[in-house]
């Protein structure tokens, strides 16, 4: 689901790595891509699905570090209160991206729609979702980025 994105935008995310810790081991999802081993990863936690999300820059606007880190915490205990497992991962644009990488956590135990919720309440543009076997998807919320109005 990428209607609506910017062309531009949606090439920045699409070029960009999504990686996350899990223990000892490092992970990484790419939208489009399947992820063979974060699957076997998944399927050996019970997990059938999870979101990569963040709340830092809400709407694509750039905040300062502080800033990001707060609103960071403050997911993580949501996610926490919630009972869902939690993450920690980034989001890593291509190295000839403007955009810099953004703290995010890698969210399972939560359906769509809860990962939808958490994303508008952060003020995100879209966030990603991985589904065992099936490729990871841009899951978008709507929201326009600072500054655009949409079109029609």
């Amino acid at each position: 689901m990428t209607t609506g994105l910017a062309p531009a935008l949606h090439a920045a995310w699409a070029a960009s790595t999504y990686r996350f810790q899990a223990g000892d081991q490092a992970y990484c999802l790419r939208i489009g891509q399947t992820q063979p081993a974060v699957d076997d990863w998944m399927r050996r936690q019970g997990w059938e699905a999870g979101a990569f999300l963040t709340h830092c820059n809400p709407l694509g606007v750039a905040l300062d570090e502080a800033t990001n880190a707060a609103r960071q915490q403050a997911l993580l205990q949501q996610v926490t209160q919630a009972g869902w497992a939690a993450f920690a991962g980034q989001g890593e644009p291509a190295p000839s991206s403007p955009w810099v990488a953004e703290p995010s956590l890698f969210i399972l135990g939560l359906d769509a729609a809860a990962a939808t919720a958490l994303a508008l309440q952060g003020r995100q543009l879209g966030y990603l979702w991985h589904r065992l076997g099936q490729r990871t998807q841009l899951c978008l919320t709507g929201l326009q980025p600072a500054g655009e109005t949409q079109a029609g």
